[in-house]
């Protein structure tokens, strides 16, 4: 998404087409009017193509809809948020599944919502003070190692007491690891790595500075990590601290152990069941 609404951002460069510098849904009533119309075009076209049978058309159609769809994007100042936004829908829609994965039907075939189902929350998203960005890194490169590591002994070592010995272990080399950005500050941290010979792969020490939580970094952070490891087609767990079990449940995790202590801090194993 994040290439096409750049082409189009050149486009409106060019043809010097003003965008919204940031979020809003004020428009004039003539760009209003304009962006309405440009869609119900190809929403039009799209189905005298589909009526046609000409699949030329259909996806001349369905290309045009996703331009003119990232300059709307564009007006509206979205770019530096859509795609979280796009996530956070996701999420809320596969959360109507039960607990087990499997969707729940209607006699008639309507889609029931799950005993996990949440709303989207658009306006936490649209709320941040900052651009989020979430960006990978090697235990070789020492400034991002270092900031990770500072975030998460803030975290984990001063915050929850956990002994730093158990903190920083032996597969921080081996392991992938990620900021996340607020703007130009480090904020927070995770890794996974391979386990059980490479038949599996484990999410681990999630971090989030405490004066950045609330605006929904953690959903964000794993789900960046959720969407670089689904290419490897290996089972995903992670050991979730007890008081953040909904948190991962909305990410599609489910608990597949019983209570048991790490670090002095009470966990539950959370397979990643939903995909």
């Amino acid at each position: 998404m994040k290439k096409q609404i750049e082409r189009v951002a050149l486009f409106h460069n060019r043809f010097k087409i003003e965008n919204a510098a940031q979020p809003t849904a004020s428009l004039s009533k003539e760009d209003m009017e304009l962006r309405h119309r440009l869609m119900e075009e190809e929403n039009n076209e799209y189905l005298d193509a589909c009526k046609a049978e000409n699949l030329v058309e259909v996806a001349d159609a369905l290309g045009d809809m996703m331009y003119i769809l990232s300059g709307t994007i564009l007006k509206h100042g979205l770019e530096n948020h859509i795609e979280y936004i796009f996530d956070e829908i996701q999420r809320s829609n596969l959360s109507k599944l039960q607990g087990d994965g499997t969707p729940k039907l209607r006699a008639d075939g309507k889609i029931l919502k799950g005993e996990h189902y949440f709303k989207p929350n658009i306006k936490r998203i649209l709320n941040r003070p900052f651009i989020l960005r979430v960006l990978p890194f090697n235990f070789e490169q020492k400034k991002e190692r270092e900031a990770a590591f500072a975030i998460r002994k803030e975290v984990f070592v001063e915050e929850q007491n956990v002994d730093a010995r158990e903190e920083y272990d032996g597969f921080e080399a081996s392991s992938q690891h990620y900021l996340a950005f607020a703007d130009e500050e480090a904020v927070g941290t995770a890794r996974w790595r391979m386990v059980k010979d490479g038949t599996k792969i484990k999410l681990e020490r999630f971090a989030i500075l405490k004066a950045y939580r609330g605006h929904g970094i953690g959903l964000d952070l794993v789900q960046h990590l959720l969407d670089d490891v689904k290419a490897y087609n290996l089972p995903v767990y992670l050991h979730a601290q007890e008081q953040v079990v909904d948190f991962y449940e909305k990410l599609g995790f489910r608990k597949t152990s019983d209570r048991f202590m790490e670090a002095g801090i009470g966990h539950y194993k959370m397979e990643w069941l939903i995909r």
